[in-house]
């Protein structure tokens, strides 16, 4: 059992929240995802707190988050990697298609004035080479998976969020703190609809 605990609590049902988590005791070590937001409402402060960076930000990070700050910041994440190269993975989560961007980028320029959008990929040529907007773009492509954690404060620092069904972007959209935020998200999350994970989806962002 890792670090001396003697319970151990598995998520029973990824992205479902479980009511009983409430009364788990302090000394458990918790195995799954977690990825539900009721998980989080009794110890948001916390979390957030836990998200805090560490490690100060480089000055081209320094830089980008008040670039970000300093406009109407749209962040889009397109998750390549594993869910397009992996034979395990991709049959689970599949590929978000451009159509799915598109419409997202409708839905959010339809309510934000003169939006700037940001991308965040593990796949940047791809994104560079296939993502076209009529609305000023800048891919961030200078951290790598090194420091993926400067990737996800600059997300973070975003305004608004198009997310992949991609547990770093739900994050990013997550830690969020702008009052006026809208986020668009994946309804279909899975390749399966029958096993498909609508509970991780916030009520209050906009299902595509």
């Amino acid at each position: 059992m890792p670090y001396g605990l003697r319970r151990c609590y598995k998520e029973a049902k990824m992205y479902q929240y479980d009511p009983r988590f409430v009364d788990l005791p302090k000394d458990v070590y918790l195995y799954g995802f977690f990825q539900n937001e009721d998980y989080l409402k009794a110890s948001e402060a916390a979390v957030r707190r836990e998200f805090t960076l560490v490690t100060p930000l480089d000055d081209a990070n320094r830089a980008m988050a008040d670039q970000i700050r300093s406009v109407a910041s749209v962040s889009i994440h397109i998750r390549r990697g594993d869910y397009a190269h992996d034979p395990d993975v991709r049959p689970v989560f599949g590929l978000m298609s451009l159509d799915y961007y598109d419409s997202a980028v409708k839905n959010i320029s339809k309510r934000v004035a003169v939006p700037h959008f940001f991308v965040f990929s593990d796949d940047q040529e791809w994104a560079k080479a296939n993502l076209r907007l009529d609305f000023p773009m800048t891919f961030i492509d200078f951290n790598g998976p090194e420091r993926a954690y400067a990737d996800l404060y600059l997300m973070s620092q975003c305004k608004h969020h198009i997310i992949a069904n991609s547990s770093f972007s739900w994050w990013g959209a997550w830690l969020c703190t702008s009052a006026e935020q809208m986020v668009c998200a994946p309804h279909q999350w899975l390749t399966n609809s029958k096993k498909n994970a609508h509970q991780i989806i916030p009520n209050r962002w906009l299902k595509i």
